[in-house]
């Protein structure tokens, strides 16, 4: 399984990956802080869930988020964010889930249960 997590704020995207492989021993993570990285890779390369920011710098990870749904229609959409201010525009993208930050393993887990890969 490959889990891809996009998050401008550096010290916040290594304790996201710390999390989901907390949770997610065996999987392959790879981590973005520029979305338009995060979009190439996503064009290029199979991932079973990406994680995004979603207010960021030229591109939201909502945009981010639809740009992946074209390309890769199977793979789990979450949504992150500092509060709920997001939410519902998240919810109407059809995401998979919302996670408010700080990220958490106990989040990852109710967010991605392991039961489901």
């Amino acid at each position: 399984m490959r889990i891809a997590v996009v998050d401008p704020d550096k010290k916040a995207l290594h304790n996201e990956i710390k999390c989901v492989k907390a949770v997610f021993s065996d999987c392959e993570t790879v981590m973005f802080v520029e979305p338009g990285a995060a979009q190439k890779y996503l064009e290029d390369n199979a991932v079973d869930v990406l994680i995004t920011q979603v207010p960021m710098l030229h591109m939201s990870g909502i945009q981010l988020g639809r740009r992946m749904r074209e390309v890769q229609p199977g793979a789990r959409l979450v949504y992150m964010a500092d509060d709920d201010a997001y939410c519902r525009q998240a919810m109407e993208e059809k995401t998979d889930g919302y996670l408010v930050k700080p990220v958490t393993i106990e989040k990852i887990r109710q967010i991605l249960p392991f039961s489901e890969f």
